[in-house]
């Protein structure tokens, strides 16, 4: 349970914030441990779901990095070649489980299973297929957001399912991810928001989610870009301040919705003196929904009537 944000902003950079929520198992708890996890100078994860599951995937997505760029440090690496390592590797995890639970019952693993096909009844190599197909696993979601040479990018990896969110600007992960993601559709983001517009919209969003249960209050936020390899983290001291401006706007925002609903409340006062004066001298029957129309319309055959009378008398004479 938790709210990672992503959101790129001016075309050329990519902000993030999150909570710090873990959850393991049944147990969730709020480490002092930042849930952004720089895997190069330019690129981030931001995780959600089991955390379990999500070390094991990572821990091979970041030794398969940190490789590359020990034989090839001058090549940067791409979000989307990031993302789909993230895929790959969380696909090796579930078939390992499925290994265990499904296959090694029957004395079998991945390679004899494929091996013994032909020898296996058809149904129960059908029945195999889609056991481990469905093998359950923990729910896990994760971001992918950063700059490459290609310019900002920001990718969300549900289980095995890559998905590019450039087009939108924005994406969020977690119990809380409807909430936020709310939030910024409210405020119409888009790539080019402004940094300053961007990182109160981003932040909004990330205290918007805190009201959904598991989601924790602590907050850690992020910038990349424009240049690659400038990953910085938002210092506590400024992410105060920021705080301080949000709750400075909610403040000035509830004190205008108050004025609001005095001056609604006038309103209703006025309607319900107008609805007990006419039920006082009605008569039962319904209000004309339209005098003027009506008086309008009655006027009409008149009108026309005359100009025939009119027509008449030229022809007369």
């Amino acid at each position: 349970m938790t709210v990672c944000v992503a959101a790129i902003c001016e075309g050329d950079k990519v902000l993030g914030v999150s909570d710090r929520m873990i959850t393991a198992g049944d147990i969730e708890f709020e480490p002092p441990r930042p849930k952004i996890l720089p895997l190069t100078a330019s690129i981030v994860a931001m995780t959600s779901g089991d955390s379990s599951l999500q070390t094991e995937v990572l821990a091979n997505v970041a030794e398969r990095i940190r490789a590359r760029m020990a034989t090839d440090p001058a090549r940067w690496w791409h979000v989307a070649e990031v993302a789909a390592l993230h895929s790959r590797f969380y696909n090796e995890a579930k078939l390992v489980r499925a290994e265990s639970s499904i296959l090694a019952p029957l004395g079998l693993d991945h390679a004899s299973f494929l091996a013994k096909q032909r020898e296996l009844a058809p149904d129960l190599v059908q029945w195999i297929a889609k056991e481990m197909t469905n093998q359950p696993m923990p729910p896990m979601n994760t971001i992918f957001a950063g700059i490459d040479p290609a310019g900002p990018h920001v990718y969300v990896v549900r289980g095995a399912n890559v998905a590019c969110q450039d087009s939108t600007g924005f994406a969020a992960i977690g119990i809380g991810d409807w909430h936020a993601e709310s939030s910024l559709m409210f405020q119409s983001y888009y790539p080019s928001f402004a940094a300053a517009d961007s990182i109160m919209a981003v932040y909004t969003a990330k205290k918007r989610a805190e009201v959904a249960p598991g989601v924790g209050t602590q907050t850690d936020m992020f910038m990349i870009g424009p240049e690659l390899g400038s990953f910085v983290t938002v210092h506590p001291g400024i992410l105060d301040r920021i705080e301080h401006i949000y709750r400075e706007i909610q403040s000035r925002t509830a004190m205008v919705a108050e004025e609001s609903r005095e001056q609604t409340r006038e309103f209703v006062t006025e309607l319900i003196a107008s609805a007990r004066n006419a039920a006082s001298t009605s008569n039962q029957e319904p209000p004309e929904r339209d005098d003027v129309a009506r008086v309008g319309a009655a006027k009409k055959p008149r009108d026309g009537a005359l100009r025939r009378d009119e027509a008449r008398k030229a022809e007369t004479r």
